[in-house]
């Protein structure tokens, strides 16, 4: 069920496409992703997961000299809604003070994407909007690039979010699907790109 406080695709029929890619930044995939999305001139928005960022500070301010979009994706990996009002209020507040020494972030999401009213009343709180997606291939569960690559292809559709997932064997996956599915999107007339150039401002 759809929540009109969440943002899920852009209400549009011009082709265009957000790329998103969650529980970055790793030393040894992201960069991978970061070629892929080079080599095709595509932006996405990366859901940083603020614990992960020692020792790779310099990825975050790579992507943002390439020109991708900085989210929240909260201190550590955890489902967001089984916290408590104050735990979360206390994490995003933590997240946030982190990444904001590199940009101001507008886009959060929440943990294994579930959220209720307070986070959202918090997250509004702090200027916040919270993205889930439309164009999700189970990745972290369905193991096989070949089919996140036939998915995403069978389910793009104007406006559309995709999320796809960085870190470890994920991460590999990641940039393997999208070496293969963004030739054929652009291919098919799609422009693709963050989150903040799919919804851009008034």
């Amino acid at each position: 069920r759809r929540h009109p406080e969440v943002v899920y695709f852009a209400d549009t029929g011009d082709s265009v496409l957000a790329i998103t890619i969650d529980d970055s930044p790793d030393s040894a995939t992201t960069p991978l992703i970061l070629e892929v999305l080079r080599q095709h001139q595509v932006h996405a928005t990366f859901f940083i997961i603020t614990e992960q960022i020692p020792g790779n500070e310099h990825l975050l301010r790579q992507m943002l000299q390439e020109g991708h979009e900085l989210g929240n994706h909260q201190t550590r990996d955890e489902r967001s809604n089984r916290m408590s009002p104050d735990r979360f209020s206390a994490d995003l507040r933590e997240s946030h003070q982190i990444l904001s020494q590199y940009v101001q972030p507008e886009w959060f999401r929440p943990g294994a994407g579930k959220f209720n009213e307070s986070m959202l009343d918090t997250l509004s709180a702090y200027g916040y909007r919270c993205a889930l997606g439309s164009v999700y291939p189970f990745d972290p569960a369905i193991r096989s690039a070949g089919f996140a690559r036939r998915f995403i292809l069978w389910a793009a559709h104007p406006g559309g979010i995709i999320i796809l997932h960085d870190r470890r064997s994920r991460g590999e996956r990641t940039a393997a699907v999208l070496g293969d599915a963004l030739p054929e999107l652009q291919r098919r007339g799609y422009r693709i790109g963050t989150l903040s150039e799919l919804f851009p401002g008034p």
